[in-house]
């Protein structure tokens, strides 16, 4: 799977910010249902015409796009094309083609397309097993948003939005119990010093122990001091 995927990126890193432009600009021209000419790309897409005919070059060779010699017309590119294949695609009310099975079901998927007829099969086979047709519920199949989810009726797994919820429970629960931790542990420094304080004084007549606030000596009846608090 991993080198499946790693392919499929490797191939799209493959083409060249001149190529991408063309082939962006004639595949849109093919889903709207008219085929691009290669005259009419250099003041599309803003670059020279020999930068487009050379990009053009390179991509029919690897079988991106198929061009009418004649006419200069694309009439395929990025597996859509407008010349009847085995691969049938019915947009609009429209009919478009697909290069290939992967495409057929690719296409269907990105543009929202909703049905799929292939009429591809192995010679010999009755005619019920050529024939394949799909409809395709789009609201499973791409979604832009979640707004645009909920408004079609989809399902949708909000995981985002619990994330984003546990973890400012996580920070506001942190915050209560530091907050609840600094108040505990003052109260108990306070709670230590009024432990650590003399409670008891000698007498300096009698020497014995007396409540360190009492301003006379019970046992000997001298007059102190008051203690300072």
């Amino acid at each position: 799977m991993v080198d499946f995927v790693e392919e499929i990126e490797g191939f799209l890193a493959s083409f060249s910010p001149e190529e991408e432009a063309v082939l962006r600009h004639a595949f849109r021209a093919l889903v709207d249902g008219r085929s691009a000419t290669v005259g009419e790309l250099p003041g599309v897409v803003g670059l020279p015409p020999v930068v487009v005919e050379d990009a053009v070059g390179r991509l029919s060779e690897r079988g991106i796009i198929v061009v009418e010699p004649e006419t200069d017309q694309i009439l395929g590119a990025r597996g859509l094309s407008l010349t009847e294949t085995s691969h049938r695609l019915i947009l609009d009310g429209q009919e478009r083609y697909a290069f290939c099975a992967v495409d057929a079901v690719g296409i269907p998927a990105a543009l929202g397309i909703t049905r799929y007829d292939s009429r591809k099969g192995e010679r010999g086979d009755p005619p019920a097993n050529r024939n394949v047709s799909m409809e395709l519920d789009t609201r499973t199949v791409m979604v832009a948003s979640v707004a645009n989810a909920t408004a079609a009726g989809a399902v949708t797994l909000r995981y985002g939005a619990f994330l984003n919820a546990v973890i400012n429970f996580l920070i506001v629960a942190f915050a209560v119990f530091m907050m609840v931790w600094t108040v505990g542990k003052m109260r108990a420094r306070e709670k230590e010093k009024e432990e650590q304080r003399p409670t008891e004084k000698e007498c300096p007549h009698c020497f014995m122990k007396i409540p360190i606030r009492a301003v006379r000596c019970g046992f000997c009846t001298s007059t102190l001091e008051a203690a300072v608090t």
